[in-house]
């Protein structure tokens, strides 16, 4: 009986260029004809944290041992396969040393390629200890294969589902608000810069400036007038209990208030991002977002 051999499925594929990402340094692999069989970028988050996509892995050749070259020096990140093997070099009975430190010129392609970015990337120096390469794959034997093939230590901490839904079904249960008003992105989306730099401690307004110019579909939920007013009518009877019994402090300048109280980007049908401040905003940006593009159905990723 012959034994089973799992080839390594693709992870979730990115519906943007990604040679564009902001921070992004991209690697390929072509094969002896010139095909173009593993194509990886690496977004770099911080000096220490970076996010890997695999846009591209030829499943065919994905298991193989693969020795690469460069063709061309002037561009160091386009490889090309010099010679491919069913089997992998067999290192247990080598030194100690050897089995952990030492990289084989036959190797899986991801494993070229997620340790050329790195190195590239986040660098050599403490890279065990310091630094931090995060992959999304789907939980399976398959992708399994290409984590562990390629160094990945599992965490469970965050795991996601896909969601597919017909826009009749998710459009039924929506439950939108009135508290909000939903509009495609302005070309001054300063406000919706600054509602995104509250939710997150990483400094993320380029990429959602490339998020907003390759998406078309960009919706942001405002505050009514209605809801600021009564938020404003509030703030001043709480303004008006503090100050009892306290001097008049002359020459501070209230801070603008920032209308933004949500937002949601989509590629086609794929919802790539979904923030608001509650459930009923989200709920408002969803079925805007069916209702504006007439579809058949709406896809995301959910925790």
């Amino acid at each position: 009986m012959s034994a089973t051999v799992v080839l390594p499925s693709m992870p979730a594929k990115c519906p943007l260029p990604v040679q564009s990402i902001p921070r992004g340094t991209s690697a390929s692999i072509e094969d002896q004809n010139g095909k173009l069989v593993a194509h990886c970028v690496l977004v770099q988050c911080t000096k220490g944290q970076a996010y890997l996509i695999v846009q591209q892995m030829d499943a065919v050749v994905a298991p193989k041992a693969v020795t690469l070259c460069v063709p061309n020096m002037d561009k160091p990140f386009d490889l090309k396969i010099s010679s491919i093997s069913d089997v992998h070099p067999n290192r247990m009975h080598m030194p100690m040393y050897i089995q952990v430190h030492y990289n084989p010129e036959q190797r899986y392609p991801l494993e070229h390629l997620v340790d050329l970015l790195a190195e590239t990337v986040l660098g050599r120096y403490n890279f065990e200890l310091r630094k931090n390469l995060t992959i999304d794959l789907f939980d399976s034997a398959a992708n399994a294969a290409i984590r562990d093939g390629a160094g990945f230590i599992v965490s469970d901490r965050h795991r996601f589902q896909q969601i597919s839904v017909g826009a009749k079904q998710a459009r039924a249960v929506l439950a939108p608000t009135n508290e909000v008003l939903i509009s495609l992105v302005s070309d001054d989306h300063s406000e919706l810069l600054k509602y995104d730099a509250s939710l997150s401690n990483h400094q993320r307004a380029d990429f959602l400036n490339f998020l907003i110019k390759e998406c078309k579909n960009v919706l942001v939920a405002h505050w009514s007038p209605a809801k600021l007013a009564a938020d404003a009518k509030e703030k001043d009877k709480e303004n008006e209990k503090e100050s009892e019994g306290k001097a008049e402090q002359k020459g501070e300048k209230e801070e603008a208030v920032n209308t933004v109280a949500g937002y949601l980007i989509a590629s086609s049908e794929r919802v790539l991002c979904l923030y608001a401040e509650n459930s009923k905003i989200a709920d408002s940006l969803l079925a805007a977002h069916i209702d504006r593009n007439n579809q058949k159905g709406t896809g995301y990723w959910g925790r």
